[in-house]
């Protein structure tokens, strides 16, 4: 089996070595085209990874933020008008 990177290098050199084995030149080239669209592709996926990873840590970093703001929020429920039943546990049955 033959390395990727050794047809991608010396395609001249593969196209005679498999010419000889019957494969077409054509072939070796249309392989090149498929080779180079594949490494595009991955190089685009990677692309999207890192951004689906950036703006993960964003959301991360937005529920954290809404979390402390609620738990401070909530620090001031009992002493607002309102929540008497609240802190005295009245209501639970």
């Amino acid at each position: 089996m033959l390395d990727m990177k050794l047809i991608r290098q010396q395609p001249d050199w593969v196209k005679t070595k498999l010419g000889a084995r019957g494969i077409k030149p054509e072939e070796i080239d249309e392989l090149l085209v498929l080779d180079e669209k594949r490494r595009s592709i991955i190089v685009q996926t990677e692309d999207l990874k890192a951004k689906r990873n950036q703006v993960s840590g964003e959301i991360a970093q937005k529920k954290a933020r809404q979390g402390t703001r609620r738990r401070a929020n909530q620090g001031d429920a009992g002493s607002r008008p309102g929540n008497q039943w609240a802190r005295s546990g009245a209501g639970e049955g």
